[in-house]
């Protein structure tokens, strides 16, 4: 046998003691394994419908489980959008809506109240008796007039009017950073409220609005201005008032030059017509805190009735959702109080 005869049968002897030796991944003990070769890291889905376990530690707007009775759309020639949750995603446990092209309004009735059981009457002799309308306030959710807070200033703002007894509409105004076409749409959408108030069972003189950050600008851009659409009229919602019979300003924006206490932004033309107003803000939220304190100056000067509630501590786009700890979290019971108090006078 030569040496290359010699070599080739070695070599062969070695490859197979390798052989045997080599680990089975599927039967190794410590569990090595071959790793796949590497791939890009697929992004999560932030479609709030199909939002994966652990993406976010808790996800609001589906434990709510809160569906509206009724949607509209604000403008004939915009109709209601194929699909409602198109531009939705979601962030930092914040549902939002990053661009509404098609303005409309949800519709969330206040379910009927649980009676004791009574003994069953024959339908013969039941007697049918019309249910009393009820209060209704516009919602407006914050996002600085470039996203909507659909759920965190919105929905569950809406589930909370509604354990009131309260109805509650809310609005999807046009973002992102069209603060005119959000004006025309809170006008709009306080007309048709009030032109349906008979079919949906609502106080027609007992609608107001609530608004968070850029929304409680909204709010009050309309307490000050609703003399006069700002629109051509479309039909006879639009000869309605859509003043707000009160408003909820929430950590409003906008309304106070940052970072000058409590000068005003701009002429607020606050007068006896404004109506009263219910006003709350951390004074830690210090680029917009002066808009609470502006506005409110300016209510007290036209002697027009509000509240004005500060807390020490909470910041800015909390919702209902600050810690029992801190003082923010107090306003949910003080402005159910005070909605009782405006709609006794």
């Amino acid at each position: 046998m030569n040496r290359f005869a010699i070599w080739t049968v070695v070599m062969a002897l070695v490859c197979s003691v390798c052989a045997c030796a080599a680990p089975d991944p599927k039967s190794d003990p410590k569990g090595r394994v071959e790793l796949p070769p590497k791939t890009s890291k697929a992004k999560p889905d932030l479609d709030p419908a199909k939002t994966p376990a652990g993406y976010n530690k808790t996800t609001p707007q589906d434990e709510l489980k809160l569906t509206p009775d009724k949607t509209l759309a604000l403008w004939p020639d915009r109709p209601l959008p194929k699909d409602l949750r198109q531009h939705m995603l979601r962030k930092n446990n914040v549902t939002r809506i990053t661009k509404v092209s098609a303005p409309l309004i949800e519709v969330y009735l206040p379910k009927s109240p649980k009676s004791p059981k009574t003994p069953k009457t024959p339908k013969s002799s039941a007697k049918s008796v019309d249910a009393k309308p009820t209060p209704a306030v516009m919602v407006c959710p914050g996002g600085g007039y470039s996203i909507l807070a659909y759920d965190l200033e919105g929905t569950e703002i809406c589930k909370w009017l509604n354990d009131q007894g309260i109805a509650a509409v809310l609005l999807r105004y046009t973002v992102p950073r069209k603060r005119d076409e959000a004006f025309k749409d809170a006008q709009r959408a306080m007309g048709l409220i009030r032109h349906n108030a008979k079919a949906w069972s609502i106080a027609p003189d007992q609608i107001g609005m609530i608004g968070f950050s850029a929304g409680g600008h909204l709010t009050a851009q309309l307490s000050m201005h609703s003399q006069t659409r700002t629109y051509k009229s479309i039909d006879a919602a639009d000869t309605l008032s859509c003043r707000p019979d009160f408003s909820i300003l929430i950590y409003p924006a906008y309304l106070a030059q940052r970072g000058r206490g409590t000068k005003a932004a701009s002429r607020l033309p606050v007068d006896a017509k404004t109506p009263p107003a219910f006003i709350a803000q951390s004074l830690g939220d210090r680029n917009h805190v002066g808009s609470s304190r502006a506005y409110a100056a300016a209510l007290k000067k036209a002697g027009v009735s509000h509240e004005l509630h500060l807390y020490k501590d909470g910041g800015h786009g909390y919702g209902m959702r600050s810690p029992k700890t801190q003082d923010a979290s107090a306003w949910p019971d003080q402005c159910a109080k005070w909605i009782k108090t405006v709609l006794k006078k």
